[in-house]
């Protein structure tokens, strides 16, 4: 019976994966804003419309409307311009954590700097010193980037729902405009921190936790403890 219920998770798994683009990541944590930590498989949400479609989002910069995500004493005027972006949910699927994650240079400069970060993310295939500034878009804690929600206010981005949120003094070396959300790495993975530096699609990434991943470690440690309590 545990065969056949492992043999069942395996198949769910891969046949997951292989609607997914995901990308392996690790969260280097800092005494910065809210405290989180994002490690494994993720999938990177996008608007390049050659990624798979349940990963499938619409981007484009709004007016300010002048809220600031984070208190004063993380402002810095001369670091950037406070922009807006609105992104529109594409797919079927309902997502309750998403990560915004900018884009850093090959040599490990930061390529896109903010100031409402929380903690640095990037692809553990790029190795540990290219890591991005990295927020949770979301209304709680110390850093409330998400101002908008066009269906329900409860921090989950529902299908077809529009969210607008706020990057603090962003900035970018290349000039690439805040609302470029479109990099794609080599297949079958995404990319994002240094994995999309010379994409000129992409200032940065948003990523949500894998639910495959997150499904099988679940399920594979009920079995363990089932193993164990036998």
């Amino acid at each position: 019976m545990k065969s056949l219920i492992l043999c069942s998770l395996c198949i769910l798994f891969a046949s997951t994966l292989a609607l997914a683009d995901p990308v392996e990541v690790t969260t280097l944590k800092l005494d910065a804003q809210d405290d989180w930590e994002i490690e494994g498989w993720v999938e990177e949400l996008s608007t390049n419309p050659w990624n798979p479609a349940n990963q499938l989002i619409a981007s484009q910069e709004v007016t300010w409307e002048g809220h600031v995500p984070c208190p004063d004493d993380y402002q810095n005027e001369t670091a950037g311009t406070t922009v807006q972006i609105q992104i529109t949910n594409m797919t079927t699927r309902h997502f309750e954590d998403l990560y915004y994650v900018g884009d850093v240079d090959l040599d490990s400069t930061l390529q896109t700097t903010l100031t409402n970060y929380d903690e640095t993310v990037g692809d553990v295939s790029t190795g540990p010193a290219h890591l991005g500034l990295a927020f949770k878009i979301d209304s709680i804690d110390e850093n409330t980037p998400l101002v908008y929600e066009s269906m329900a206010q409860d921090n989950i981005f529902e299908p077809g729902e529009i969210w607008e949120f706020v990057i603090q003094e962003y900035n970018n070396t290349l000039g690439l405009g805040p609302q470029l959300l479109g990099s794609v790495g080599a297949q079958p993975l995404g990319a994002i921190a240094a994995a999309s530096a010379t994409d000129p699609f992409s200032s940065g990434s948003i990523i949500t936790p894998e639910p495959a991943t997150l499904c099988m470690f679940g399920l594979g440690g009920l079995l363990l403890r089932r193993k164990k309590s036998a």
